[in-house]
């Protein structure tokens, strides 16, 4: 309750960082902000697009606003997971496939519109 106190009622912040001098009341937020901001330290990485985060809360908040109801997709040349939109695009950009390659192994059907072959959709 004490340190509850200070901070909160009293505005007390004994802990500041010696980069940007930012005040805190608890040495472990100081110790967070420094090696989230200025060391940019970012241990969690979204597995769908390969984003990463500083906390683990703000990963979970971006699965859950970016990727909800996503079907994760294993690529057959290398077996890298990837969400269902990308995998074409992982497998012209790391594995040099072509579309004709790609149509070929069932996994890209060129779209049935009047577009000349430019759009591609994935078929799975």
């Amino acid at each position: 309750m004490e340190k509850h106190e200070l901070a909160v009622h009293l505005e007390t912040r004994p802990f500041s960082c010696d980069v940007c001098f930012r005040g805190f009341c608890q040495k472990h937020h100081m110790e967070r902000h420094k090696k989230h901001v200025h060391l940019k330290e970012r241990l969690h990485k979204c597995e769908y697009c390969r984003v990463d985060f500083a906390r683990k809360e703000h990963l979970h908040n971006h699965c859950r606003s970016k990727h909800a109801g996503q079907e994760r997709m294993s690529c057959p040349v290398c077996g890298a997971k990837t969400e269902s939109g990308t995998l074409v695009r992982h497998l012209l950009g790391r594995h040099e496939i072509e579309q004709g390659k790609a149509v070929e192994m069932g996994i890209w059907k060129p779209a049935e519109n009047k577009s000349r072959g430019r759009r591609a959709k994935v078929q799975f």
